[in-house]
């Protein structure tokens, strides 16, 4: 359809038909991208179109594993800070428009460099992807977490009725880390403390719901 429609345009307009990349899938069910290359043909009243397909499912991958490097930490998949700030300025404007709630918590890890430096880098890298996959198992799927460095997670809650109910999810996280994580052979106790700042009543951009999250986690500690 994207090549037809793309066909008719360049009729219309005199330009030039510009390659198309379409997915498809092969017998087996895999899906593939093809770029597909076309001039048109013209016959009186017959129309028909000359194809020819390249397949550039490699190039798309590495596009993808660029995109996706870019926008997310390497060590735990979670969004970087950048994609945290562009869905935490989402969240925002859609709370002004709903006239809704949206929190934000700043999470760190209690004696975390202790445990790095006792233990081994490799222990904590191991800790840090633990913890992130049991911050992500505490949340709704419209909530984002993201590994703002070293230690610290970022959390955004958007779509909350009352501020107050920002504490009960801070309690169900505090509550998941009473379990102990099992890291290369160590079996490791960690705490956290957490800050909240709820828009609109804290602050009614990004920088300044984070640095209030901050702030309150540094007293928490």
């Amino acid at each position: 359809v994207s090549l037809y429609e793309s066909a008719r345009r360049a009729r219309a307009t005199g330009q030039t038909l510009l390659p198309v990349e379409l997915p498809s899938r092969t017998r087996s069910g895999a899906t593939v991208w093809l770029e597909l290359s076309a001039r048109e043909l013209a016959d009186g009243a017959s129309h028909g179109l000359h194809c020819i397909a390249r397949d550039v499912t490699e190039r798309k991958l590495a596009q993808e594993t660029i995109r996706h490097q870019a926008l997310h930490d390497q060590l735990t998949g979670l969004p970087n800070r950048g994609l945290f700030n562009d869905r935490l300025r989402m969240a925002i404007a859609d709370a002004q428009r709903r006239n809704e709630v949206v929190g934000v918590f700043f999470l760190d890890l209690d004696r975390f460099k202790h445990i790095n430096d006792s233990l081994g880098h490799p222990v904590g890298d191991a800790l840090l992807i633990q913890v992130a996959q049991r911050i992500q198992a505490c949340l709704r799927d419209s909530d984002t977490v993201s590994r703002r460095g070293g230690d610290e997670f970022t959390v955004i809650l958007p779509r909350i009725d009352q501020p107050q109910d920002l504490s009960m999810l801070a309690q169900r996280l505090v509550k998941a880390f009473a379990q102990p994580f099992e890291c290369l052979d160590h079996r490791i106790y960690v705490t956290t403390s957490i800050g909240i700042a709820a828009f609109p009543a804290d602050a009614r951009d990004v920088e300044g719901l984070v640095n209030c999250a901050d702030i309150a986690m540094y007293r928490a500690k």
